[in-house]
């Protein structure tokens, strides 16, 4: 059972997991009641990778190990039915009915989901301001659209990390990205909502919650990792799947 906290957001009963709302996919976050998905303990990472992705019917899950870069990769069928650690910032897969879950760790840099409503398409992206820098959201949408996918078509929905309040960002990097620094501060998720718009897709296909690896609801229980706040290690973990529905 899940319940809605916001007009984008469905969390679980449980509290362990927070849903993104769309009717194209399932998508969400882990919260720091679900466990600590890094790789400091990699039983129990692997253990709660295979608990969600079983807990959706997933048969393979396929997971990045971020590299802070802009390398993309591109799910070959023949990878679909094993779990694969992939050393990369961004997963591609094509197709309908493989029942993959794609899967990213993350402390506070925002993950992009892409996907389209014939649901042929899965896409996650590890989008920390390395990758902003690089424009890795606008390289993988030109690869998905190589194969005949429409910009236009595509829904992006973004776990923005930490936010523009919260996140003290260096005057030399933060020159990278005029319009989005001020006062030593770096707004990632304006960043990533600008790359979206010049790739092509249409306002009302971008859905980026407001909500940030910065906050802990006393009332709800709803937390969430942040090193750049609190140096914390452990990690919550984005997953995407096609093939499954909360509401």
């Amino acid at each position: 059972m899940v319940n809605e906290i916001s007009e984008h957001l469905l969390l679980s009963d449980n509290k362990q997991l927070l849903f993104f709302k769309n009717n194209f996919h399932l998508s969400g976050i882990t919260t720091n009641l679900f466990g600590d998905t890094s790789y400091q303990n990699l039983e129990q990472e692997q253990e709660l990778n295979l608990t969600l992705s079983r807990s959706f019917s997933a048969i393979s899950y396929h997971k990045l190990e971020v590299k802070h870069q802009d390398e993309i990769i591109v799910l070959n069928k023949n990878s679909y039915s094993e779990a694969n650690y992939h050393q990369a910032d961004g997963l591609i897969a094509f197709g309908k009915n493989h029942f993959k879950m794609l899967l990213c760790n993350t402390g506070d840099c925002p993950i992009v989901i892409l996907t389209d409503p014939s649901r042929e398409l899965q896409a996650i992206i590890h989008s920390g301001w390395r990758g902003c820098r690089l424009s890795i959201t606008r390289k993988a949408i030109l690869k998905i659209c190589e194969v005949g996918f429409e910009a236009e078509d595509l829904i992006a929905t973004v776990w923005p990390g930490i936010d523009f309040e919260h996140y003290i960002f260096g005057e030399k990097d933060g020159a990278n990205f005029p319009g989005h620094y001020f006062n030593n501060r770096l707004n990632l998720q304006s960043v990533i909502n600008e790359q979206l718009l010049r790739s092509g897709l249409r306002p009302e296909h971008i859905q980026i919650p407001n909500i940030s690896s910065a906050s802990h609801n006393y009332v709800t229980g709803l937390a969430f990792r942040s090193f750049r706040l609190r140096r914390e290690m452990e990690r919550n973990m984005v997953f995407l799947f096609n093939n499954a529905c909360v509401y």
